[in-house]
C-alpha cells in the first residue's frame, strides 16, 4: 500500500484486513486495489457487517458485496433514511447492528429497519460491558444496548476533555475515556 494514503482498515471474520483511501480500497488477500467510480469520494470507515463490507465517505455509505467484492449499493441521502452524506464512523455492535456517525446524528440500521438519532454531528463511539459510547460535538451518550431497547443516558462529557476533529474513541481497563483528537 505504500504511496497511497490509508485512512480506514478492518478485519474480516477470516482474519484478512481490508484497507480504504481517497476512492480506494482493497484487501490483503491479493491486494488488488477497487475504485469507487467518483474520484471526489473520500473513504472515512469501513467495518463487515452482515456479509457485505461497508465503506463510509464523504458522499454516504457503500455496501460491497464480501463474495465478490462489486458494489452491492450506494446509499445516499435521496434513496435512503441516512441523515448526511458524511460518515464520520461506522460501528458493527454485538447484536449485528449497524451504528453510522454522521454530520446529522446518527443512524441505527437493524436488518431493514433504519432510524435516526439526534440531530448533531456524531464523532466517535466504542462498547464495552456498559454498553456503546456515543461522543456528539458537545455531548457523551451512553447507551444501554443489553437488551436491544437502547436506553440513552447522558455522561457527563469533561470540558476541554477534546479539541478539533475526534479519530477514535475507547474506554480503558480503568474506565478512563481516552479520545483521540486533532
Amino acid at each position: 500500500i505504500q504511496g497511497r494514503p490509508v485512512t480506514a482498515l478492518t478485519e474480516s471474520s477470516d482474519g484478512s484486513f481490508y484497507f480504504g483511501g481517497e476512492h480506494m480500497y482493497g484487501n490483503s488477500i491479493k491486494f488488488e486495489f477497487n475504485y469507487l467510480k467518483d474520484p471526489t469520494v473520500k473513504i472515512n470507515g469501513m467495518v463487515f457487517h452482515m456479509c457485505s463490507l461497508w465503506i463510509g465517505t464523504n458522499d454516504g455509505l457503500y455496501e460491497i458485496n464480501q463474495r465478490n467484492f462489486s458494489l452491492s449499493k450506494h446509499h445516499s441521502t435521496k434513496n435512503s433514511k441516512l441523515p448526511d452524506p458524511q460518515i464520520n464512523f461506522l460501528y458493527s455492535d454485538q447484536f449485528d447492528v449497524l451504528w453510522v456517525g454522521t454530520r446529522k446524528g446518527v443512524l441505527r440500521i437493524d436488518g431493514d429497519t433504519w432510524k435516526s438519532y439526534e440531530r448533531q454531528s456524531m464523532e466517535g463511539i466504542f462498547e464495552n460491558r456498559e454498553g456503546l459510547w456515543l461522543l456528539s460535538e458537545d455531548e457523551l451518550w451512553n447507551i444501554d444496548n443489553i437488551d436491544k431497547f437502547n436506553r440513552w443516558y447522558r455522561a457527563n462529557l469533561q470540558e476541554g476533555l477534546k479539541k478539533g476533529k475526534v479519530n477514535d474513541i475507547v474506554i480503558d481497563s480503568k474506565d478512563r475515556l481516552l479520545i483521540a483528537s486533532n
